[in-house]
């Protein structure tokens, strides 16, 4: 959605493990949210630093908007690999994500 904001990390095109995992978790993630559920200011707005993503992570803990079980398991996922991976990676995954390089 936002390429300039990708622009704005470096356009890092990381191909790796984590950002092909991050990706498919950020498409199930739209699946089930438009604006990607409790982590919208993360991978909708590329809020990419560590206190954005502990954040998020904490309304999912609590399941702030009372999503379903399977919703939840998928953002928790996302945002503790996005947690333990690079913020070159975060943005390759988004990028990756949203076709912004061929991986």
């Amino acid at each position: 959605m936002c390429i300039d904001c990708w622009k704005h990390y470096g356009s890092p095109e990381i191909v790796n493990d984590i950002t092909t995992t991050l990706a498919s978790l950020i498409s199930l993630i739209y699946e089930y949210h438009g604006a990607g559920g409790h982590l919208h200011i993360v991978i909708d707005d590329w809020n990419l630093d560590d206190d954005s993503i502990k954040f998020c992570l904490h309304q999912i803990e609590e399941n702030h908007y009372n999503y379903s079980k399977e919703q939840v398991e998928s953002e928790r996922a996302c945002a503790v690999l996005m947690l333990n991976s690079s913020l070159d990676e975060r943005a390759s995954a988004l990028a990756l994500e949203r076709t912004f390089f061929d991986a």
